[in-house]
């Protein structure tokens, strides 16, 4: 587990995945990524935790991950969806 002044970061076991659950510490519980492989996952968070964080704290839309890491670009989207699945971690 993880925690600052505004979040705490937790790794749950849940339905034979692990989950990320970022908890902001003002409004609640946030789920986002999951796999199979906890160090994957938390390899992921590790180089993702910026933009999962700017995900959580977009209250106005509601964009999948890749949005906050590749933009409008929708190829790189996908390619990135894509390459993310390839190491086990599961994000839209």
């Amino acid at each position: 587990m993880m925690e600052d002044e505004f979040y705490k970061i937790d790794f749950v076991f849940d339905d034979g995945f692990y989950r990320l659950v970022i908890t902001d510490k003002e409004t609640g519980e946030k789920i986002s990524p999951y796999s199979s492989s906890l160090d994957s996952l938390k390899e992921f968070v590790e180089g993702y935790l910026d933009d999962i964080i700017r995900k959580i704290e977009d209250v106005e839309h509601n964009y999948g991950l890749a949005f906050y890491v590749c933009g409008f670009n929708g190829d790189a989207q996908s390619d990135f969806i894509k390459s993310c699945a390839e190491a086990e971690v599961f994000v839209f």
